[in-house]
C-alpha cells in the first residue's frame, strides 16, 4: 500500500504538472515549433513518467511514457504536430 504522505505529495506534484501541461499546450497548439515549450512539455511527461512508476501507478506510468515517446519524436523531427495529435 502507498504510504499516504508519499500518495499527497504525488499527487500536488503531479497538479503542478498538469497545470505545466495545459498551459504548454495552448502555447504548443499556436506556435508547434516552439522548442522550448516543446521541451518543457516533454520534462513534465518525463517526470510524470518516473514519479507515478515509482508509486506503483502502472498504467499512468505508461501513458506518460508514451505521450513522452511522441515528443520525443516531434523533438527530433521525426514527427510534425498537427491536430490529429
Amino acid at each position: 500500500m502507498v504510504n499516504e504522505e508519499y500518495k499527497g505529495i504525488f499527487l500536488s506534484e503531479a497538479k503542478e504538472h498538469i497545470d505545466i501541461l495545459n498551459k504548454d499546450l495552448v502555447i504548443m497548439e499556436k506556435n508547434p515549433k516552439d522548442t522550448a515549450t516543446i521541451n518543457e512539455i516533454f520534462r513534465s511527461f518525463h517526470t510524470l513518467k518516473g514519479n507515478s512508476a515509482t508509486m506503483g501507478y502502472e498504467n499512468f506510468s505508461k501513458i506518460a511514457h508514451k505521450l513522452e515517446d511522441l515528443l520525443d519524436w516531434v523533438r527530433n523531427d521525426k514527427l510534425k504536430i498537427n491536430n490529429d495529435i
